[in-house]
């Protein structure tokens, strides 16, 4: 599938090949509103992180989301002041971009995911619940 991306990309941003990757995610979110345009921006977006610019510029620009709903509980009880406390549950489908895996040293199911213009990331968010204590 070919897409267009944002202008702020950079030049080979996202890494070929491109990925679809379909399934059911997970991402850490402040609150239970699924139309909150803050939930699935980027780091770029947001203005996080601008010390990466320079080494992970493609990363910065991806929403990271988790496969695994354990680990995004995990996630939400560690970094519960930085991300929030609730899970937002993300059905990819056909159409919805670029997802690579990319595990860190503590979110072995982490992935980046490159939204295309054109496309409301919010409408993938099928639910978002509080994270159970």
């Amino acid at each position: 599938m070919s897409y267009t991306f944002p202008s702020h990309y950079p030049a080979d941003c996202p890494p070929k090949p491109h990925e679809g990757r379909p399934g059911m995610y997970f991402k850490v979110v402040r609150n239970t509103n699924k139309s909150d345009p803050d939930h699935f921006k980027s780091q770029y977006q947001l203005g996080e992180m601008p010390h990466l610019e320079h080494t992970e510029a493609c990363g910065r620009r991806s929403v990271s989301i988790l496969a695994s709903y354990d680990e995004a509980v995990r996630a939400s009880q560690q970094y519960q002041r930085k991300w929030g406390k609730c899970i937002a549950y993300i059905d990819l489908t056909v159409g919805h971009g670029v997802v690579h895996i990319s595990p860190t040293r503590t979110l072995l199911t982490h992935h980046d995911w490159w939204v295309p213009d054109g496309v409301d990331a919010n409408s993938y968010c099928t639910d978002i619940k509080d994270r159970i204590a």
